[in-house]
C-alpha cells in the first residue's frame, strides 16, 4: 500500500504539475485571446469609427452639394440684381435728363416770358409816347389854328403882312422880318381849316 500511496502520490504530484502546466497555458492563451480580442475590439472600433467618418464624410459632401448649389443660387440672384440696379441707373439718368430739360425749357419759358412782358411794357411807353406827342401836335395845331383865325389882317404893304395860300398849289411861306424861317415852317406844316 504504500508503493501504492507513494505511486499515487507521484502520480498526484505529476498531475497537479500537469494542472499547473495546463493552468499556464490557459493564463497564456487567455492573454493572448484578451489581447486579440482587444486588438479586435480596437479594429470593431477603427472599423466603427471608419464607418461613422465615412458617414459623416458623406454628409459634408451632401452639404456642401448643398452650399455649392445655394452658392449657384445667390451667384445668379445677385446677377439679377445688378442688372436691375443697371436698368434703375439707366432709368434714373434718364429721369435726371428730361428733368433738367424741362427744367431748362421751363427756364426758357419764364426768360421769354420775362422779354415778352418787357417788350409789352416798351410797346406800352412807346404807345404813350406817340398819344402824348400826338396830343401835343393837336394842341399845338390847335393853338396855331386858333391863332390864325384870331390874328388880325396886317395892314396892306405893312411888315407882318402874309400872302395867303393858294388853294390847290403849294403853299409858300414868305417870311417878314420879325417871323423866322423855322417858324414860318412850323406855321406851314399845320393843316389849315
Amino acid at each position: 500500500m504504500q508503493d501504492h500511496h507513494a505511486a499515487s502520490g507521484s502520480l498526484k504530484e505529476r498531475e497537479e504539475d500537469g494542472f499547473k502546466g495546463r493552468w499556464k497555458e490557459v493564463s497564456v492563451l487567455d492573454e493572448i485571446s484578451g489581447q486579440r480580442s482587444m486588438d479586435t475590439e480596437g479594429k470593431v472600433n477603427m472599423n466603427g469609427c471608419e464607418l461613422v467618418g465615412k458617414q459623416q464624410l458623406l454628409v459634408a459632401e451632401e452639404e456642401a452639394k448643398l452650399a455649392e448649389e445655394k452658392t449657384q443660387q445667390y451667384k445668379i440672384r445677385l446677377e439679377e440684381c445688378h442688372g436691375q440696379m443697371r436698368e434703375a441707373e439707366i432709368i434714373w439718368r434718364h429721369q435726371v435728363a428730361l428733368a433738367e430739360k424741362a427744367q431748362d425749357s421751363s427756364l426758357r419759358a419764364q426768360e421769354l416770358e420775362r422779354e415778352i412782358s418787357e417788350l409789352r411794357r416798351e410797346n406800352s411807353d412807346l404807345r404813350r409816347e406817340v398819344a402824348h406827342l400826338k396830343q401835343r401836335l393837336d394842341a399845338i395845331c390847335r393853338r396855331r389854328q386858333a391863332e390864325e383865325y384870331m390874328r388880325q389882317e396886317p395892314t396892306p404893304g405893312g411888315p407882318y403882312r402874309l400872302h395867303p395860300p393858294l388853294r390847290g398849289k403849294e403853299r409858300t411861306v414868305k417870311c417878314g422880318s420879325s417871323i423866322s424861317a423855322a417858324g414860318a415852317a412850323q406855321w406851314a406844316a399845320c393843316p389849315h381849316g
